[in-house]
């Protein structure tokens, strides 16, 4: 039973590698890259303490990106901020300065063009942030 175990992890990891190959990992700003997805809107714990809204802490509404499947974003070891490799990134929070240009498509599969970068804040709920510079309305895969 273990060997198989064992035969099962193994081409569990080689399909992973040969799939990673064929993806090759995002890169972080100044890369613009093309992302498509559903946008979804979340919620976490703002101020004062980021840890509670049942505590008292100030609801933070915010927008996801939620990916098909799974991408990486290759760390830039001379960026400070943008260092760390993410692997296995679903959701992407978005960072957008104009919410009523795109309050129509919000809830659909989209197309968001932008550049990538690492969370560095409380206000950041995921590894990794995309600074909107275009969303438009996808087509669904119902």
């Amino acid at each position: 039973m273990n060997k198989r175990l064992f035969l099962i992890s193994c081409l569990l990891l080689i399909a992973s590698s040969v799939a990673a190959a064929d993806h090759p990992c995002l890169r972080y700003e100044p890369e613009v890259v093309e992302l498509q997805g559903e946008i979804q809107r979340e919620v976490s714990p703002g101020r004062p303490n980021y840890e509670s809204i049942e505590n008292g802490d100030e609801p933070e509404v915010y927008w996801v990106l939620l990916l098909p499947q799974v991408v990486c974003v290759s760390g830039n070891s001379k960026d400070q901020l943008n260092s760390e490799t993410e692997r296995d990134v679903k959701k992407i929070q978005l960072i957008i300065t104009d919410y009523e240009k795109f309050r129509s498509i919000f809830g659909k599969n989209v197309f968001v063009k932008g550049e990538l970068m690492h969370s560095f804040t409380g206000h950041h709920h995921t590894r990794v942030l995309l600074k909107v510079d275009s969303m438009t309305e996808g087509i669904t895969s119902h």
